[in-house]
């Protein structure tokens, strides 16, 4: 679609995320009822045919409020692989599609995963970044405390981020990305 970028995230933001579906090698995608494992060389083959201008690299933000230690763990570790092997995958098809690539800050609502998730993933040859994991998509995101989210952004997140790449944030409230301009948080 000319003059028309498209932005390709792992999960619909609309729709609530069916939590525990994932393995150590993929993600789960539901569309229609269906099931599909996603692991990132699947993940390339289909944006290959989507062909958008920005993507988000496969990643696991299965970190609501009350997530355990060892759960942010695991999906701070498990996004940072994906976006190793997403990135490998795009350098070694010499690039089949000229696109963006933003890595997804995952931690849930753990400040020093948070921070260790935003160094390690601007460490990366990303573009951009998603900062993702705090909710769970759907109506869950209206439920968002935008004051402990804006604490942990300004705190833990941005400034381990380059000022010049570009954030994104995933929330169906108008109002909380102004809360957000508001709080200087540059998203």
């Amino acid at each position: 679609m000319e003059n028309h970028p498209t932005v390709v995230v792992p999960r619909d933001p609309t729709l609530p995320d069916r939590l525990g579906f994932g393995d150590k090698a993929s993600v789960s995608i539901f569309s229609r009822g269906n099931r599909e494992r996603v692991d990132p060389k699947r993940y390339l083959e289909l944006l290959s045919r989507a062909k958008p201008d920005v993507w988000v690299a496969l990643c696991d933000g299965e970190t609501p409020v009350g997530s355990t230690k060892k759960r942010i763990s695991k999906s701070v570790n498990k996004s940072l692989t994906f976006l190793d092997e997403c990135l490998k995958l795009k350098n070694d098809e010499n690039d089949p599609f000229p696109s963006l690539v933003f890595g997804a800050v995952e931690g849930g609502f753990c400040s020093a995963s948070r921070r260790l998730s935003a160094r390690s993933t601007a460490e990366r040859p990303v573009d951009g970044f998603l900062l993702d994991g705090f909710h769970c998509n759907g109506p869950d995101s209206l439920q968002l405390d935008i004051d402990v989210v804006s604490r942990i952004l300004r705190e833990d997140v941005i400034p381990h981020l380059p000022d010049k790449k570009p954030r994104i944030f995933s929330v169906s409230e108008k109002e909380k990305i102004v809360t957000f301009v508001f709080a200087h948080l540059n998203i």
